[in-house]
């Protein structure tokens, strides 16, 4: 029976065992869990006590249930409650149960041991069973405490685990500080303070910035001592563990080292203030390239933005603050970035000066413009802080010489003279070496002939204005060639510019162009002749005026007798007849020049040989006529009376005036007669001119006509026969305006002539038009028979206003002869 009841007493202890197991299992889990909520994302802080709270509660718990395992084995499971709950559990009465235990341990005195056995084989014989269902309610206290510490386990052990799986990192971190407790009850470590810029060279009697990194604290002190002075200090706020502090004006070496309130310290660090590195000295010499003839140019350490030619050297000389690693110049970031982006690869542009101790020199030459900045280092490597003024510069290369043809400027008829006169302009930014004129033949079938140059020095000149002349004279020209020509300038570069003008062409004149020209000349003779007698009755009229109010101071009735002075000629009488005698001696003298004009013309014609023998007569004729109008006698009397004006008096002035009076008078009257024949001369030349340009482009026609046969290149005979249409246009113009000029002359016959010729030329235009239409058509038979039909078209044209010429010519000569008859 003892050893029954000792079993269900270690039942009982075993499962109060378990169930305090299960109790401390749950608590030490709701400690993890408790620690994974209270720790930071970042971990325990350094300096708390919370872990160690944590291990104190569930080291309490353990201690707890120990002191509830000694409980339990020394009072709640004594043998008196054991029996007392197996006596209940099994209903025997109370006390029966354990009074037999104490009898089978001792008999008390007087007690029978049969009956002490007996009472316990019956108390045996009602505890069968097993040792849980013997305990009774104290196997049912204990699985009530079993089933709450087993249901706080399985509530925080998921817990537990769905932290840890949510977040392992913050788990890791939470447990481990439950098991350094005492390790993060320590004080924190705080990092070293960090102090900027240390130990440097700074420009004497600048500010120095220090930056102090101090982070867990806010506040720090910057202690400072400069050489010979007294230590400083002064506590600044942090804002964020950063702090900064400016030394003013350091001047002298000075220690300074940063503390703060925790007893930290920074190292000492030292500040060497230095002079800076700065240019003292600079001079900048241009010397320009020779052909320039400038001057060489100098400059200090302000060098103004230059314009220099390509080609100028540069040479530099100076001395800086300090010793020198290397000196230059070199073109801005953003100057070479530009070029960069127009070009693939940009020139390197710089310039580098030797260095000898604090001195520097260097010559550069430069080709680029742009802005360019001047580079010193030290020979520690540390920049200059004070820079001259870039260096601007534009490069202005050799421009080309500029060369232009003023006179013809454009393309032209050859002078009936074959000597062309010309005007060139030439310049140049330095000047000019020479000019060359060329001049080449290029044939009918277009054979380029060999040129010929006429070389004209102009002397290193900037601007030139040259007067050349082009002298055909003896070129052997046929019909059908034309002259080409252009200019050449060359300057006095070193690799000369050269510039030429473009090519002008000369064409020279056909015997129907001569014969046009020689009509323009002698229509501008004849405008000539009108404008001198037009001055000449002009001069006449001031005259008569000038010697009416001589007259006048003449005149008896009006002197007086006793006043000599009146017959003296004042100053203003004096310029008056000064001035009329001149003036009619510039008339004389314009005279002369159109004489000139004329043996001129003559000249011209006999140097192209052009065959027209009555021409010629009549331009002699009317040089004969000029000269007989300004006689040298004349001439030579008015300047006897010219220098005498200062002699004369009233009378004579007044005797000279009426003579050149009447001189101008004749004068006027002869222009007038001259007028006519000038005109006539014009008229009958117009005459030539015309029937020579019909005579001309028959030839023109009748050729084509010729070429059209062979069939080739009909376009091309199109075009041409367009030509010869377009002339033909011109041609019946020239006979409109011929007609008009016959009608004011009263030439009736010659008119008619004229205007029987041009039916004849309208019939070869439409001919032309009718063969340029058949030849663009690809007929060409049919094209040459039109052309044929305007050919003869045009001759018929040609001879008639030949007749009429000729008819107009004899009609003059008839009237010229009557008209001496008449005088004789």
């Amino acid at each position: 029976m003892v050893r029954i009841v000792r079993g269900v007493r270690a039942h009982l202890l075993g499962r109060a065992r378990l169930t305090l197991g299960l109790w401390l299992a749950a608590a030490f889990a709701g400690a993890l869990a408790l620690a994974w909520v209270v720790v930071a994302p970042e971990g325990w802080r350094q300096g708390t006590s919370v872990p160690l709270l944590i291990d104190v509660l569930v080291v309490g718990m353990c201690v707890s249930g120990w002191l509830v395992h000694r409980r339990l084995s020394g009072s709640w499971l004594r043998e008196r409650n054991v029996a007392n709950s197996i006596e209940q559990e099994v209903g025997m009465a109370p006390g029966v149960l354990r009074g037999s235990l104490e009898l089978a341990r001792t008999l008390p005195p007087g007690v029978s041991s049969g009956l002490a056995d007996q009472a316990a084989q019956d108390a045996l014989g009602q505890l069968g069973g097993e040792h849980r269902d013997l305990a009774g309610r104290m196997t049912r206290e204990v699985g009530r405490w079993m089933r709450r510490g087993g249901l706080s386990l399985t509530v925080m052990m998921p817990l537990v685990a769905v932290l840890t799986f949510a977040a392992p990192g913050r788990s890791l971190m939470a447990w481990a500080g439950l098991a350094r407790p005492f390790e993060l009850m320590a004080g924190p470590t705080l990092p070293a303070l960090v102090v900027t810029p240390g130990t440097v060279e700074v420009l004497r009697g600048s500010d120095v910035t220090m930056e102090v990194s101090a982070p867990g604290r806010t506040t720090v002190t910057v202690h400072w001592q400069a050489a010979g002075d007294v230590a400083l200090r002064e506590t600044i706020d942090l804002d964020g563990d950063r702090g900064t502090f400016i030394l003013r004006s350091v001047t002298a070496r000075t220690e300074y080292w940063v503390q703060a309130p925790d007893g930290a310290m920074s190292p000492r660090y030292e500040l060497q203030p230095v002079d800076p590195l700065l240019v003292s000295d600079l001079i900048v010499r241009v010397a320009f390239p020779p052909y320039t003839g400038r001057s060489p140019e100098e400059y200090g350490v302000v060098v103004p933005p230059l314009e220099v030619p390509v080609g100028s050297v540069f040479s530099f000389e100076g001395r800086a603050s300090r010793p020198l690693l290397s000196a230059g110049l070199e073109r801005l970031e953003a100057e070479v970035e530009a070029v960069d982006a127009q070009t693939t690869e940009a020139p390197v542009e710089a310039a580098e000066f030797s260095v000898n101790g604090r001195g520097f020199e260097g010559q550069w030459m430069p080709r680029l413009s742009g802005l360019y900045e001047w580079r010193f280092v030290g020979v520690e490597g540390e920049p200059a802080e004070i820079l001259p003024p870039p260096l601007g510069l534009t490069m202005v290369p050799d421009s080309d010489p500029s060369i232009s043809v003023l006179l013809p400027g454009q393309d032209t008829l050859l002078p009936v003279s074959l000597r062309q006169p010309l005007i060139l302009e030439a310049s140049d930014d330095y000047g000019l070496d020479h000019l060359t004129l060329v001049v080449y033949r290029v044939t009918a079938f277009g054979d380029r002939m060999t040129p010929v140059e006429q070389p004209m020095t102009v002397g290193g000149t900037r601007g030139a204005l040259l007067r050349p002349v082009i002298d055909l004279t003896s070129w052997e020209l046929l019909p059908g060639d034309t002259i080409r020509y252009f200019a050449r300038a060359v300057d006095n570069a070193p690799i000369p510019n050269v510039s030429e003008t473009r090519e002008y062409v000369l064409r020279p004149p056909t015997a129907a162009d001569l014969r046009r020209e020689a009509q323009e000349r002698l229509d501008d003779a004849a405008r000539g002749v009108e404008q001198l007698a037009n001055r000449a009755e002009e001069r006449a009229a001031e005259t008569e005026e000038l010697e009416r109010e001589l007259s006048s101071q003449l005149d008896p009735q009006s002197r007086d007798p006793r006043d000599e002075t009146e017959d003296r000629l004042d100053f203003d009488q004096q310029e008056e007849i000064r001035e009329a005698l001149e003036a009619q001696a510039e008339l004389l003298a314009a005279i002369d020049s159109l004489e000139m004009e004329m043996a001129e013309l003559n000249r011209d014609l006999e140097a192209t040989r052009l065959a027209d023998p009555d021409l010629q007569e009549e331009i002699r004729e009317l040089q004969r006529l000029m000269d007989e109008l300004a006689p040298e006698s004349l001439e030579e009397r008015l300047s006897e009376l010219t220098e005498r004006v200062d002699e004369m008096n009233a009378a004579d002035a007044d005797r000279a005036l009426e003579e050149l009076a009447a001189d101008q008078e004749a004068l006027r009257d002869r222009l007038q007669e001259a007028i006519e024949q000038f005109e006539q001369a014009a008229l009958e030349q117009d005459f030539r001119a015309t029937a020579a340009e019909a005579e001309e482009l028959a030839q023109q026609e009748q050729a084509l006509a010729d070429a059209m046969k062979e069939g080739d290149s009909p376009e091309m005979r199109a075009e041409q026969q367009e030509a010869l249409e377009a002339r033909a246009q011109d041609l019946n113009e020239s006979l409109d305006s011929l007609q008009e000029r016959l009608a004011e002359a009263g030439e009736e016959q010659a008119r008619e002539a004229v205007e029987q010729a041009q039916n004849q030329g309208q019939q070869a235009q439409q001919s032309m038009s009718e063969a340029a239409q058949q030849a663009r058509n690809g007929e060409p038979q049919e094209a040459s028979e039109t052309a044929q039909k305007a050919a003869e078209a045009m001759r018929q044209m040609s001879q008639q206003l030949q007749q009429g010429q000729h008819q107009m010519a004899q009609q003059d000569m008839e009237a010229a002869r009557e008209a001496l008859e008449q005088t004789a």
